[in-house]
């Protein structure tokens, strides 16, 4: 399965969801728009802040600080080319010692970054994630077998696997 566009899945339920499920083991990737898919000057700003356009990442962490803030550790495949935006390396206001060491953050182009959920939301258009059939017998894993469970409301998701996660 295949969540396609989060607009239907909000940058809270998102950060939920793949806190869940990396917290079973389960893998994700994301990928930004195609360049023509971005609304006008968009993509500009996206290259900007050094995302590639049109290309796989590696989800390989999420963090909640104490101050509310919801963050996505991802990978750029590559090894470089990184994210400038907010919680960037270069973003000194964002980062204390404290906040590196929660999250393991040392800037180096190694193209690991850490961004806001919301930001991660806004730039990316689609989240692949891997799940095995043996998660078919939890309850809240069940619904990532299921590709209606995030096109549906939240009736059907408690209705058919016993969720109200969101």
């Amino acid at each position: 399965p295949r969540l396609v566009r989060y607009g239907e899945v909000p940058p809270a339920v998102l950060y939920e969801l793949l806190e869940y499920g990396m917290s079973q083991g389960m893998m994700f990737t994301a990928s930004t728009r195609e360049h023509t898919d971005y609304p006008e000057g968009e993509y500009k700003d996206s290259q900007e802040k050094g995302l590639v356009y049109n290309h796989a990442y590696s989800i390989i962490g999420v963090h909640a600080f104490e101050d509310g803030a919801k963050t996505v550790k991802i990978r750029n495949n590559w090894g470089r080319t990184e994210w400038t935006g907010p919680f960037s390396g270069t973003d000194s206001a964002a980062w204390t010692d404290a906040r590196k060491a929660e999250v393991d953050f040392m800037n180096r182009d190694d193209g690991i970054v850490v961004m806001l959920i919301e930001d991660f939301h806004h730039y990316y258009n689609s989240c692949t994630f891997f799940v095995s059939d043996s998660t078919k017998d939890d309850p809240k894993l069940a619904m990532f077998h299921d590709p209606e469970c995030f096109r549906k409301d939240t009736e059907y998701r408690k209705r058919e696997h016993g969720i109200t996660l969101w």
